[in-house]
């Protein structure tokens, strides 16, 4: 009978551990499944997305790269829209990194189709995500294709003040030109006076020179026709300088020995 008790006893003990071991049985079992619907659901997932997107696809490589400091943007993007590799100069850009999309770098995103050559090669210019106007080149190869990104900001900015300093030479110009016009003509009045009392003087018309003075008429012509010369090249230079060039009409030694 003790043992009849005993065996009894040990039932029941079992029976009582039975229904939390079968409910740990069944939480483990669960576990396993949400574990195994969570890896296949990752792999779907990965093997749904493009293979550029991979670290290997999207790391950078320094073997390529441009200095920071060469105010060029080197980049390889897939075939997808992707950037797999970047180098040097950022352009102000602050969301350009290694597995992006390049139409984040656009300010607006439907100039992305310019950057994608077909084949071959192809360039232009389009608007940066910060504002910025940059030139590109692309050239395409097998798995997308290579831009190079120049920044014209600064570019364009030196060609304004090129252009206003050019525009403040010409207006500098245009007064020495007026100027020296000014001054030729007037010049050439009293010249002319004088060139006119000294042929007076050299033809007598008032009686002879005293023997001392005699060859000072001729000086002084020789004088102002060399002056009313020099005069005359600065009433040139001002006419060329205003686009009034006065042509002179010669018959070459060579045309004018020509039968007919």
């Amino acid at each position: 009978m003790r043992e009849i008790d005993a065996l009894d006893g040990l039932m029941g003990r079992l029976a009582a551990y039975q229904v939390p071991a079968m409910l740990l049985a069944f939480a483990g079992l669960v576990m396993i499944g949400l574990l195994a619907w969570t890896f296949l659901k990752a792999r779907e997932e990965e093997a749904a997305m493009p293979a550029e997107t991979t670290t290997e696809m999207v790391t950078i490589r320094q073997d390529v790269g441009l200095p920071e400091e060469s105010g060029l943007l080197l980049l390889d993007v897939s075939e997808f829209g992707r950037i797999r590799t970047l180098s040097g100069d950022l352009l102000g850009l602050d969301n350009v990194r290694a597995g992006g999309l390049l139409a984040n770098l656009l300010q607006d995103e439907n100039e992305v189709s310019l950057l994608k050559p077909a084949n071959g090669r192809t360039h232009g210019e389009v608007t940066l995500s910060n504002g910025r106007e940059a030139a590109f080149v692309a050239e395409a190869h097998e798995a997308g294709a290579v831009l190079v990104l120049r920044d014209l900001t600064e570019a364009r900015a030196m060609t304004l003040d090129t252009r206003a300093r050019l525009e403040e030479a010409e207006a500098r110009l245009k007064g020495r030109t007026a100027f020296f016009a000014s001054l030729g003509h007037e010049l050439k009045t009293p010249l002319n006076a004088i060139l006119g009392y000294a042929d007076m003087m050299r033809a007598g018309i008032r009686g002879p020179m005293p023997e001392p003075y005699k060859d000072y008429p001729e000086i002084i012509h020789e004088s102002g026709q060399d002056l009313l010369l020099l005069v005359d090249d600065i009433l040139d230079l001002a006419k060329a300088e205003a686009d009034r060039q006065r042509l002179e009409c010669a018959i070459h030694p060579e045309t004018a020995r020509q039968p007919g």
